[in-house]
């Protein structure tokens, strides 16, 4: 029996020596971040929270100072612990980070949350809109001042009623009971509690209470999303949907009888139901006020509206009879002003100078949420000279900021008195005492929560006389705060460890059953998913498994939820019906800092919407582009120089260098006025499409980083780094454009009037929303560069060398030129419009060779449904363009060459019509389209006007190399390198005549036409020795092989017999 331990016990140390190398390079010490405790393996810094959280960080901000990092789990956590750190993030950055974080106990509920929503949606936008119009606007709150009257008088009399029969006050439910009353009477105007049904308003107190502790208590879910969010191992989601249930079930019963009393002629009530079920049957707009938002929002409204309120009243009144002094002056300050044994008037608390500093001293010392609502970075950014991660969670510790000793003397005494000689707004603008919050996100109901804890506080306090019982007194009042327990997350946390350690063994079998909701797909292996599966040519192996799947499919890469689409129908579904959920981007690793500028990459926001719009009036709007007409026409025929020139020296062309260096000028002239490089300098021109092609490279290649987000930091290939020093390069040569610029505007130089003068003009104007720094100037210019000169030149390449394989094609081609334009002519943009066939050719190439074969990724930002199937929040999606081209339930002969297929069948490749969209769709198509589409006619319809182009007999022996590099473009492997062309004009074949009598340029394949020369022949030098080191694009399967080396041999063993394994069931 001793034999078979000994192999189980290397299994087990192989896996935990795995797990515990994944987590140190999940978690590498990250030098930009904020000082804080160091983590422990796999927990971080959760032991040091405790059960008072706010307590425990403001303990460790005094060590590690006001603006701190921790590592709760597997999230990287930032707390602010001082006015001047809270004013960054909540002013200074507000719209970085007025995303909520989003508890994962919420479940379904923050999907129509005002509370939980994203900032930049639109339903966020509305939502708040009609809440701020239409229930806590300062004319609606003046014109229901009469209702909170009179729920005030109920209380006092209430109160009354208990003292004159000697029975106690539970001050919390009375005040929990009035503001539970007087929201339902605004809402639906009726009471939902009675002050004198103690059981039924202590009913409806507790599950709002359970509520507010389930979505607020330290959840495993929520430290270790990855791993435990879908087992909800502490229950916290069963029971906020249980919780919730039964709250619904109450606005249930109103929404209906009010539906029902509508149809049976009812008289209206104009209570805020009616106005919110009025917008729900006539115009809908943005809100979307479907019955789930309507629960949502009264969830928020009662759970919100009325606990903290009580909680604040229930504080002020336990400290001011613990200080005799404090409750004196209140008291007689009411007498004074109020009259005694009178109800107070809301317009006379503006009156009452001590009432309202004892509010503000119980908000600094209990503030009814101590940690405010967590948010999160939507990218990474630098505040106070740290760097904050995109994605990082974001506590504001107000608890702590309450007792700062370098902003309040004596910080743990309650001393209304320093509010009467130090002016403090605590509604939002002074960050001293914020205990609603700020910026965007502060509280909506913040004017009605003052409102009512000053009338509820003075009513009491004019009305009764309050003092503790004897024993209190003799013990002191239980000031103890009730918080989520960490202790108990802990139990529940290191039996899970424990077994995880031993479950990475089996987990294909725990896994294989998992998110049945998603859509079809290959079953996973445990860590790698499915990156076994892509190969090297992604785009081809998706297709593939579409065949298996179907055209809408799920994946797991790594540890990333992936979904494709493979055809038109399923396309439209993300790309137009669903295309607000995901229009944000999938961030590659790689692109680091350059994403935070770039109008590629960054979120569907205003800073993106400015810049879009800055590209789209300035630079490809029709009349700009009609007035670059002549700078297109003169880039072209400087092509068709170049090109006569070396047929009449009989050297070789390549076709994708001439197509990508008149591109590349063309871009440059647009925005620099002036050329980047020139035709005949051909080492210049390489070098710069080199740069230009390892970016699409680095930025497209599969990478650890983004299968694997936790051990991103580590960038483990390289593809960060690597792509750093390119941009750095590229950043050279437009910051020499802009000092040149803006040293010729200093010496008075006369204007350009190009692209770069535009964005200089806006920058001094100070456009705040685009931001136009020289970051932004720099990531702009290198998106421009890099998709408009690589894509372009691409599709021309690809365009020939289809052409040069179709004889009949080439020929119906040119002879349409000839019959339209003539040889002796140059072509005109406006010609385009009569070359059916050439637009066939171009919509052809486009089908079968699309520039970006999976476009762009994108991520969904909330859970949704699509086509049956559900879509989980964070999901990586990729639309299969190349997939599409070749799908035969649209395309006859998808795999043949044939441009007279576009004749019978009228598709716009501009987004209109989903079986092409070689641009993308909706929102995020390529901005550049119209100029591309112009100049990849233009190009192609000048170089096969003005010459003749055949294969080398070798090339029509052995076929042409059609092999594709995959990156963020798809690209030709071979270059096409033309090795003796014949011109068509009379003038330009005399030349030609000449040079066919002497012998080729040594080193190249010539005939007339085309010779094929691999990527390593002299056309494309050898790489450097010394960059030997530098990454090389590689397939997922490579990918793999990084990672199993990573975690040890044993590890590596099991996962490659467990890949043999499902081949074999296979």
């Amino acid at each position: 029996m001793a034999l078979p331990l000994f192999p189980w016990l290397a299994w087990l140390m192989a896996v935990v020596l795995a797990v515990c190398f994944i987590d140190l390079l999940a978690h590498p010490r990250r030098r930009g971040l904020p000082p804080g405790p160091r983590p422990l393996p796999l927990i971080g810094n959760l032991h040091l929270l405790g059960d008072q959280p706010h307590r425990s960080l403001a303990a460790l901000a005094k060590t590690h100072g006001p603006l701190m990092s921790l590592r709760l789990g597997a999230v990287t956590t930032v707390v602010a612990s001082s006015p001047e750190a809270a004013r960054e993030f909540l002013q200074r950055h507000d719209a970085v980070f007025a995303t909520r974080s989003v508890p994962d106990a919420t479940g379904a509920h923050a999907r129509n949350s005002v509370v939980w929503l994203p900032s930049n949606s639109p339903h966020w936008r509305a939502l708040r809109k009609v809440m701020g119009a239409e229930l806590f606007a300062p004319h609606r709150l003046e014109a229901l001042q009469h209702l909170r009257r009179e729920k005030v008088q109920l209380l006092v009399d209430h109160v009354g009623r208990l003292a004159r029969d000697g029975a106690a006050v539970d001050v919390g439910r009375v005040a929990f009971t009035t503001v539970l009353n007087l929201l339902s009477q605004t809402i639906f105007s009726r009471d939902l509690a009675n002050l004198d049904d103690h059981g039924g308003s202590k009913g409806f107190r507790e599950l709002v209470t359970e509520l507010m502790e389930a979505a607020g208590t330290p959840n495993l879910s929520d430290f270790y999303p990855t791993l435990f969010a879908a087992a909800d191992l502490q229950g916290c989601r069963r029971n906020f949907a249980k919780g919730l249930a039964r709250l619904n079930q109450a606005f249930d019963v109103e929404i209906d009888k009010r539906l029902h009393d509508r149809e049976a002629g009812q008289p209206r009530k104009n209570d805020f139901l009616d106005l919110l079920l009025d917008t729900q049957m006539g115009e809908k707009g943005t809100a979307e006020l479907d019955r789930d938002t309507l629960l949502s929002m009264f969830a928020d409204l009662f759970g919100a509206g009325s606990d903290t309120s009580s909680n604040t009243v229930e504080w002020a009144m336990a400290e001011l009879l613990q200080n005799p002094i404090s409750m004196y002056k209140v008291c007689n300050e009411l007498a004074r002003v109020v009259g005694s044994g009178r109800n107070i008037e809301e317009s006379q608390i503006c009156q009452l100078p001590y009432l309202q500093a004892v509010v503000k001293e119980t908000f600094r010392l209990h503030p009814p949420a101590p940690l405010l609502l967590p948010r999160q970075a939507e990218m990474e950014i630098k505040v106070s000279g740290f760097t904050i991660p995109k994605g990082a969670r974001l506590l504001i510790n107000i608890w702590s900021m309450g007792r700062d000793a370098n902003v309040w003397s004596e910080p743990e005494k309650f001393m209304p008195e320093r509010f009467l000689v130090k002016v403090v707004d605590f509604k939002g603008g002074d960050f001293d005492l914020i205990p609603f919050g700020a910026g965007r996100r502060i509280c909506p109901g913040m004017p009605l929560a003052i409102r009512m804890v000053h009338l509820l506080l003075g009513s009491l306090l004019n009305q009764f006389k309050w003092k503790l019982p004897i024993e209190v007194e003799r013990n002191g009042v239980d000031m103890a705060e009730k918080f989520g327990s960490f202790a108990a997350t802990m139990a529940v946390l290191l039996p899970w460890l424990a077994w995880l350690l031993v479950s990475l063994v089996g987990a294909w079998l725990l896994t294989r059953d998992r998110r049945r909701g998603l859509p079809p797909g290959p079953r996973p292996l445990p860590v790698i998913g499915s990156l076994h599966l892509l190969g090297n040519q992604p785009h081809r192996s998706l297709a593939k498994l579409a065949k298996i799947h179907g055209p809408l499919m799920s994946l797991r890469l790594g540890t990333v939820t992936t979904v494709v689409a493979s055809s038109p129908a399923v396309a439209r579904e993300f790309l137009q019906r669903h295309d607000a959920v995901f229009s944000n981007r999938s961030v590659p690793d790689a692109t680091g800092a350059h994403s935070r500028n770039s109008s590629v990459w960054l979120p569907n926001a205003p800073r993106w919407r400015a810049m879009r719009k800055i590209m789209g009036a300035e630079l490809f709007a029709p009349h700009r582009l009609d007035a670059l007409q002549q700078l297109r026409r003169e880039k072209v025929q400087e092509l068709v120089d170049h090109v006569g020139r070396l047929a009449r020296r009989g050297e070789p062309v390549d076709v994708g260098r001439v197509a990508f260096t008149t591109s590349l000028n063309l871009v440059s002239r647009t925005i620099f006025s002036r050329d980047l490089t020139r035709l005949d300098d051909d080492g210049g021109t390489r070098e710069f499409q080199r740069v230009v092609t390892e970016i699409m490279e680095a930025v497209g290649c599969p990478n650890i980083s983004d299968y694997f987000p936790a051990i991103a930091a580590a960038d483990l290939q390289g593809w960060r780094r690597h792509l750093a020093r390119l941009f750095a390069r590229l950043h050279r040569i437009f910051d020499e454009e802009i000092d040149g610029r803006l040293r010729g505007r200093d010496a008075g130089e006369p204007r350009k009037n190009d692209f770069l003068d535009l964005l200089l003009d806006a920058a001094d104007d100070g456009d705040s929303t685009a931001r136009l720094d020289r970051d932004t100037l720099r990531s702009l210019f290198t998106d421009l560069f890099s998709a408009g000169s690589d894509t372009s030149s691409s599709t021309v390449e690809w365009a020939m060398t289809e052409l040069l394989r179709s004889p009949t094609s080439m020929a119906k081609v040119c002879d349409e030129l000839d019959a339209v334009i003539g040889a002796k002519k140059s072509i005109e943009e406006s010609d385009i419009g009569r070359l059916p066939y050439l637009q066939a050719v171009v919509k052809e190439t486009f089908r079968l060779h699309p520039p970006a074969p999976l476009l762009l990724p994108r991520h969904t930002q909330d859970d949704i449904k699509i086509m049956g199937y559900t879509i989980p929040k964070g999901s990586r999606v990729f639309v299969n363009v190349w997939a599409m081209g070749r799908d035969k339930e649209t395309w006859s002969d998808p795999e043949k060459f044939m441009p007279e297929r576009f004749f019978g069948k009228a598709v716009d490749l501009r987004g209109g019509d989903f079986d092409l969209i070689p641009f993308g769709g909706g929102r995020r198509i390529c901005p550049g389209m119209p100029l591309a589409i112009r100049m990849v006619h233009m190009l192609l319809a000048s170089m096969l006007n003005k010459f003749t182009w055949r294969l080398p007999a070798e090339a029509e022996r052995n076929g042409v190399d059609m092999g594709e590099n995959f990156g963020l473009t798809l690209t030709k492997t071979a270059s096409f390198v033309v090795g003796w062309v014949v011109c068509r004009t009379e003038a330009q074949a005399r030349g030609c005549a000449s040079a066919a009598t002497s012998k080729p340029p040594r080193g190249h394949t010539v005939v007339f036409g085309v010779a094929v020369v691999a990527s390593n022949s002299p056309a494309r030098p050898p790489r450097d020795p010394a960059r030997v080191l530098k990454p090389q694009a590689r397939g997922p399967d490579l990918v793999v092989d990084e990672i199993l080396s990573s975690v040890g041999t044993r590890l590596r063993l099991f996962v490659a017999v467990a890949v043999r394994l499902s081949e074999r069931a296979r």
